[in-house]
């Protein structure tokens, strides 16, 4: 595995901006992927992320793309922080720019606004 070619640390640690063929390679992701979590032996039998999290109900619609590319830093702070206090606190702008990267993924029209 390639440090610098991981989306986890391409969303929250790498030198901004990230090169643009890497941001191609992100695809839709706005944190992480986790895909080496999945795979790992030590994890099997553990949460899938088909199974229901009601902490994140009251949240959800805060997490769609369009909102987290127009968050505010004060209702990242209170709201969505405070559920993901294992990332930086101070990566508001990261998140917001890697939302908006994520619905250009997508294709949405809500990306050429945002």
């Amino acid at each position: 595995m390639r440090m610098d070619h991981c989306i986890a640390y391409l969303t929250y640690r790498a030198e901004w901006p990230v090169r643009e063929e890497l941001q191609r390679a992100m695809g839709s992701w706005v944190y992480g992927c986790d895909v080496c979590q999945s795979v790992c032996p030590l994890n099997q039998g553990r949460w899938r992320e088909d199974e229901p999290a009601p902490w994140l109900e009251a949240v959800k619609p805060l997490l769609e793309l369009e909102a987290l590319a127009r968050m505010d830093d004060e209702t990242f702070r209170r709201r969505v922080y405070p559920l993901f206090w294992y990332i930086p606190e101070d990566n508001v702008a990261r998140w917001r720019a890697n939302a908006k990267r994520a619905l250009r993924a997508c294709g949405s029209n809500e990306s050429r606004q945002a």
